[in-house]
């Protein structure tokens, strides 16, 4: 077997495992993220909306549920926004 090949091999082996753990950290993160903002928006829903906007707060459930993905995908925005508030 030549040398080149087999040291070519295991560079790409190396390359490739440090994409892959890099592509874990990414999702892991992501998912935190996720987690973090869906906690938020269960709790912004219950607690605060009407600190930002007085009309939603006598808003129906099918409306709370239609707003928790956003809620869920900005929730620094409107952290910052409910503590500005």
């Amino acid at each position: 077997m030549n040398t080149h090949a087999y040291n070519r091999r295991t560079v790409i082996s190396s390359i490739l495992i440090i994409i892959m753990n890099l592509i874990e950290l990414i999702l892991l993160v992501l998912g935190i993220y996720l987690l973090l903002g869906l906690i938020f928006g269960l709790f912004f829903l219950v607690k605060g909306m009407h600190k930002i906007d007085e009309t939603a707060s006598d808003a129906s459930l099918g409306f709370k549920l239609i707003i928790l993905p956003g809620i869920t995908l900005l929730w620094p925005i409107i952290v910052f926004k409910w503590s500005r508030s």
